[in-house]
């Protein structure tokens, strides 16, 4: 329970209600808020900011050290504090080299104390200035990764900037824009932020841009919620998209379709991908017989598009097989894998889906091995060991899209 010191010089206490509030013992907190009456718990104080003064005392050194700094725990942090005493954080700013004189710290110990020590006073002081808006400190710790030490002057700034880091969408971070840096709703920020939105909501539903008049209209109707109809004309997205295209270059423009920088450079990427395996070398096969014998294995007929789907297969660097449900895909799918393994004897096939339901449907309807595009690939760090133990040596990798 805080405490405070009165007029009179007498020690007071109450009770502080806010958001991720620092508990350090022996440490004095500065606090910024409003008093409250309550029946049940009498007066409190609702606090809106708060900053965490680096202590004088022993024990309240000790205790910061222990509570905010990684590497030290509270016997480390016992033993710097009898080696330097209230010298400890002149040491720690100007001399951090003699925390090696303490048996126990190492080289890399002293670099990750001394990371550590910087940061920690600016992570208070973000989560300070967000702690109004229910920032949690991981949230915090993420911001921090991203902006570095200039974090709290860039977001009281412009706050929309939080829009570039995952987890702070529009919708999160507008009402923080609004009451902390008071920006109305045509300010350009606010507008660039919606726009910007506007096309990661549609990347989320598939599309790599939208068509300009389609970005403006969504834009329009997100940034004048609230504000009444026209209080953000078409004029301002306009601008704003103009500058977002020819001077920052986080959007680009390909006529009346508009992507954010990052999707259309990975659209063009992968454009390029195709054409490259397009016009490389590789096996053909002649598959006549082997398609025969799979069918009469299996006791189907395929129809003709559905021979020629498998016999492109095998003439092709890269192939598409589309159609609507129930056109047979999986039928064809389930030849070529027969087929594949006639003709590479000791190769493995590789399956891939876009999503784990897909690949679920995909292992059950083939028999073979199915994994996500994304664990394929070693982009999402789980299950390694069993790619390499199950799926060896050369792939041919087929993508149900489904």
């Amino acid at each position: 329970m805080p405490a405070i010191k009165a007029d009179q010089g007498n020690w007071v206490s109450f009770t502080a209600v806010g958001i991720e509030l620092p508990d350090l013992e022996h440490v004095d907190i500065e606090l910024e808020g409003t008093w409250e009456d309550k029946e049940r718990f009498g007066k409190q104080l609702k606090v809106e900011s708060f900053h965490v003064l680096l202590p004088k005392t022993r024990q309240g050194i000790s205790s910061y050290l222990s509570s905010m700094v990684k590497g030290i725990g509270p016997v480390l942090a016992e033993k710097i504090v009898d080696r330097f005493g209230e010298n400890t954080f002149a040491v720690l700013d100007k001399e951090p080299e003699r925390l090696l004189e303490i048996k126990g710290i190492t080289e890399a110990r002293l670099e990750a104390i001394k990371e550590s020590y910087g940061e920690s006073g600016e992570i208070w002081e973000l989560m300070a200035y967000l702690a109004p808006y229910k920032v949690t400190p991981k949230k915090a710790e993420k911001i921090k990764e991203h902006f570095g030490l200039e974090a709290v002057e860039l977001i009281r700034k412009n706050p929309y900037r939080l829009c570039e880091i995952k987890g702070f969408g529009f919708l999160t971070v507008d009402p923080i824009a609004r009451a902390s840096a008071g920006f109305p709703p045509e300010a350009p920020e606010r507008v660039k932020a919606a726009v910007r939105f506007v096309l990661e909501e549609a990347q989320k539903e598939g599309h790599l841009y939208l068509d300009s008049g389609a970005v403006i209209q969504k834009a329009e109707h997100l940034l004048n919620k609230g504000f009444g109809r026209g209080r953000v004309e078409h004029s301002a997205i306009i601008r704003a998209g103009n500058e977002m295209v020819l001077k920052e270059k986080s959007l680009q423009a390909d006529g009346n379709a508009i992507f954010l920088n990052k999707n259309r450079e990975a659209e063009q990427t992968a454009a390029g991908n195709l054409v490259r395996l397009l016009r490389e070398s590789g096996n053909a096969f002649d598959v006549e017989r082997e398609l025969e014998e799979v069918q009469a294995e299996l006791g189907i007929v395929l129809a003709e598009r559905q021979k020629e789907a498998v016999r492109m297969v095998f003439q092709s660097q890269v192939s598409i097989i589309t159609g609507g449900p129930g056109k047979g895909k999986t039928t064809v799918l389930g030849v070529i894998l027969k087929i594949f393994e006639r003709k590479e004897q000791g190769k493995q096939v590789l399956l891939c889906a876009p999503t784990g339901r897909a690949r679920k449907r995909l292992s059950e309807s083939t028999g073979y091995l199915a994994l996500t595009i994304h664990k394929a690939l070693y982009l999402t760090g789980e299950d390694e060991e069993l790619l390499e133990d199950e799926v060896p040596g050369f792939f041919v990798g087929v993508a149900d899209w489904c």
